[in-house]
């Protein structure tokens, strides 16, 4: 399913669930707090050391956010977001040899402050756009664990990773309830990330995508 078509259903459904919501529309002097779960594609340092290139995960994770409306139609905000990830894989050998497993762990901070220009359907319903900056600090380690013990294994822990960029999003408020609402929105960022080992460091730029779902609440 690509994302207009998941946007459309997602306004679909805040048409329907915010049919019967009485409130005033959002506007200037109004400000929203929002709290939801996040996803995004992590950007780490190889935990190996510096002669590896970077290497990316997903993760999921907390975001909260604040928001204020400058005019009826556009709003500035901060937002603050911890994600972490875990990807895991296993080796089964033949009788006789180890068995081995290796898992990547990950966590990533981000903060986010950013303008959007709203458009409303009615006085329940908008639909938001708009960019943001960005600021990422993440690292990232790999386990590996082998079977019987003894026979090898170890942990390699990358540098921090620390990423400065812009994002793009769009997304949907239908709300609830007189203060109470839904949000989601998808977005895209590039940014310029960098990591330092004691023998060398390493940068890059990427593009990744970026989603977060979960309740506003406006006063």
């Amino acid at each position: 399913m690509n994302r207009s078509t998941s946007m459309s259903m997602v306004v679909c459904v805040a048409l329907m669930v915010s049919t019967h919501a009485e409130a005033a529309r959002l506007g200037k002097g109004r400000s929203l707090v929002l709290v939801g779960v996040s996803g995004h594609r992590g950007e780490f340092a190889s935990p190996f050391g510096s002669p590896f290139l970077p290497l990316e995960s997903s993760e999921v994770g907390g975001t909260l956010a604040y928001g204020r409306f400058i005019d009826d139609d556009w709003s500035v905000g901060i937002a603050g977001t911890y994600y972490a990830g875990r990807e895991r894989a296993a080796n089964n050998y033949p009788s006789g040899a180890p068995n081995e497993t290796t898992t990547l762990h990950s966590h990533t901070f981000s903060a986010r402050i950013g303008t959007d220009r709203f458009a409303f359907v009615n006085d329940n319903v908008g639909l938001f756009t708009g960019p943001g900056i960005l600021v990422t600090q993440g690292r990232a380690k790999i386990v590996d664990a082998v079977s019987p013990p003894g026979t090898g294994g170890g942990t390699s822990q990358g540098p921090n990773s620390t990423g400065f960029g812009v994002d793009w999003r769009i997304g949907m408020y239908a709300r609830l309830n007189g203060s109470a609402a839904l949000y989601a929105h998808v977005g895209q960022s590039l940014a310029y990330n960098s990591g330092k080992y004691s023998d060398g460091d390493v940068s890059w730029w990427s593009s990744s995508p970026e989603g977060s779902l979960g309740l506003a609440f406006d006063f």
